[in-house]
This record gives structure tokens, C-alpha cells and sequence, in this order.
């Protein structure tokens, strides 16, 4: 091994460990962190709605947007934070209050705030819209119904107004096709840009994959593997606790990548070991969905429209591979050398630092 190799193998570890160590905690594997109940009570009989808005989003994040030094501060910043929110009942803003800041049960990491609005008069179009936060779900339903379902989310960007709501008609979820094209959305940006370590993982699969054919079938075996666990965990029937599951994703990441360092050639068993990992996969991919209340009426869609997303992802990531592989000025003998081996020492040392980080420091 010359010298020249050693140091590039070096410097992309020193690279990714010095990136790992400023970024702890936004590289954890992603979950749906940020998301709003909006739940509408009866009319009495003076003519009024009592509305409970509850927003619920990754605690750090918020403070720092807000900045507030500490979660009992927030309340000192409402006028701040409710500047950003906007709940409207036929196009006119309504004012919000805020009642309390709390932290959900088992997730230290996430905040409770919850707000609350008077409508007026029978409100036919109800609305929402946030600057908080980009790409997450909200619902707008009727106070005292069933937890809310898959089909009661709507997916929005940031200060991207809800599809308007009446609950005077039996239409007042979002229509079908922009709920298919919602949760294709929710699997695509699971991957990109969300899911840095599903990322590597396939990057992983392509840094080896001489063939076109040889690429396929592992992405193949990955997809029909994580398939399976996502739609067994989405029906109740597998259940890891995430403890588990997260840093056994990291470990196949490191896997995969020591893996090119030491072999030229993929393995009778590289496929097996890839359905294995896609297996693992699969239970990660399930959190991006544990916070929707997915009933058996719309789990196939659920399952189908989020499959969908992520395989799309996945082919992006393939995709812009293999344009960078083929622009870049480097021969197809040189490119295990100065491509393959530095960039799968860098995934290697990146799964190796979530390994550790996940079991000792989440």
C-alpha cells in the first residue's frame, strides 16, 4: 500500500470523524420529529368553536429558533412564536393563545406547545399554515373522534397553507391524489435529504457494484427486504425498540464499506448479507411513520405511497453516483484507488462513529 494511499485513506477518515463529532445529534437517524393536531370543538349555543392546536417539534431545534435559553423561557417568547403560526377560518387569521409548553411522554427530545383559537360563526374553509418547520404533517378533524388516522395528515413545506377544511361536508380530508403524492413525498425526503445513513448504505451497495446487473440485484434484495419489516412493523407485527434497531443500522453501514476495502469482487453471500441489513432497514423506516395512526383502511395506500418515495430516493442517490463517478477525471483503473476505497473508508468511519454514538450517547 503506498504512501500516497494511506494518507487519502487517512484524511477522509480525519474528514468524516471531524464532520461526525460537529454534528452529533443531527445525524441520528431521522424520524418524523415535528407534526400538528389542530382538533375543532362543537358550536355552543352562542355561535362558537373552541379550536386546540397542538404543535409538537424537536426541542433544541425550537429553542434555537426562538432563542430561548430554556423550555420554561418559552412562554416569555409567545408573542415570537405565535407570529410564526397562523390558523385561519375563511381566510381571515384568527388570534391564538398560548396555554401550555410541555414535553411529551418518553420523548425528552421533543416539546409540546399547545395553543388555542375561537371561531366565530360557521366557518366553511379552516386553514393552517407554519414557518416553524418544513416538511412535516398536520391535522385538522373534529375535537373527541378516534386518534387520527394516516388519512387525516396532510404533508406541507414550510408557510405552505393546508388544503381548506369544512367539517360541514363529508370532504374535508385532502383529496386522494395529493395525499398519494403527500406520503411519496414523505418517503422521498426520508431519503434525501433526511436519511444520511440509508444514504450511505446504498452508496455502500454502488461503491463495489462493477455492473449494472451486479447493482441492481443488491438494491433489489435491500428494497424487497425493508419492504417486508416496514409493512410487518406498520401492522403491529414486529416490534424492535429503536434502542436496537438504530445502531445495528450503523454497524451494516460500517459493514458494508469495510467490506469494499478488503474484497475487489462482490461475495456468494454479499446478497444474503444485503437482504439481512435491508431487513434492519425496514424497522427504521417504520419510525419515519410511527407518529400517523395508520388503521387498516388505509395502510396498503400508506405503505404503497411511502415504498414508493423511498425507492425513488434510493435511485436518485444511485443516480447522482453515478453522474459524479462518470464526470470526475479518473480512469477506470485508478478508480478503486483514488473513488472507491477513500470514499468507503469515509462511510466505514461514519457507521463506526454512529455505532458508538447511538449505544453510548442517545
Amino acid at each position: 500500500m503506498s504512501r500516497l494511499f494511506v494518507r487519502e485513506l487517512a484524511g477522509a477518515i480525519l474528514l468524516v470523524g471531524l464532520v461526525a463529532l460537529g454534528s452529533t445529534r443531527l445525524l441520528a437517524h431521522p424520524t418524523a420529529t415535528s407534526f400538528v393536531l389542530i382538533e375543532v370543538g362543537a358550536m355552543d349555543e352562542a355561535g362558537k368553536a373552541n379550536v386546540a392546536i397542538s404543535v409538537t417539534t424537536d426541542r433544541q431545534s425550537l429553542l434555537l429558533k426562538l432563542g430561548a435559553g430554556r423550555t420554561d423561557a418559552i412562554a416569555s417568547y409567545a408573542r415570537t412564536l405565535i407570529d410564526r403560526l397562523e390558523f385561519a377560518a375563511d381566510g381571515t387569521s384568527l388570534p391564538l393563545t398560548l396555554e401550555r409548553v410541555t414535553t411529551p411522554a418518553g420523548k425528552p427530545d421533543q416539546i409540546e406547545v399547545v395553543l388555542s383559537a375561537t371561531i366565530t360563526g360557521r366557518a366553511e374553509r379552516l386553514a393552517w399554515r407554519t414557518s416553524l418547520f418544513s416538511g412535516y404533517p398536520v391535522a385538522i378533524r373534529p375535537a373527541g373522534g378516534p386518534p387520527p388516522a394516516a388519512d387525516d395528515y396532510e404533508w406541507l413545506g414550510a408557510n405552505e397553507w393546508s388544503t381548506p377544511h369544512s367539517f360541514q361536508s363529508s370532504s374535508s380530508g385532502p383529496h386522494r391524489w395529493r395525499r398519494a403524492a403527500s406520503l411519496i413525498a414523505l418517503g422521498f425526503t426520508h431519503i434525501v435529504p433526511g436519511g444520511l445513513d440509508h444514504v450511505l448504505f446504498v452508496l455502500g451497495l454502488f461503491l463495489l457494484a462493477s455492473r449494472t446487473r451486479t447493482l441492481l440485484l443488491q438494491i433489489s434484495a435491500f428494497t424487497l427486504a425493508h419492504s417486508a419489516t416496514l409493512a410487518l412493523a406498520a401492522l403491529g407485527l414486529v416490534s424492535v425498540p429503536s434502542a436496537i434497531v438504530e445502531p445495528l443500522i450503523a454497524v451494516s453501514i460500517a459493514y458494508i464499506a469495510i467490506e469494499n476495502l478488503m474484497t475487489t469482487s462482490i461475495s456468494k453471500w454479499r446478497l444474503a448479507v444485503v437482504f439481512g441489513f435491508g431487513l434492519l432497514h425496514g424497522l427504521g423506516f417504520a419510525g419515519a411513520l410511527a407518529e400517523l395512526g395508520i388503521s387498516g383502511t388505509d395502510l396498503p395506500v400508506t405503505l404503497v405511497g411511502f415504498n414508493a418515495g423511498v425507492e425513488l430516493g434510493q435511485l436518485a442517490v444511485v443516480l447522482a453516483a453515478a453522474i459524479v463517478m462518470r464526470l470526475l477525471p479518473v480512469a477506470s483503473v485508478n478508480r478503486r484507488r483514488y473513488l472507491t476505497n477513500p470514499a468507503s473508508a469515509g462511510i466505514a468511519a461514519m457507521g463506526v462513529f454512529w455505532a458508538v454514538e447511538r449505544v453510548f450517547f442517545t
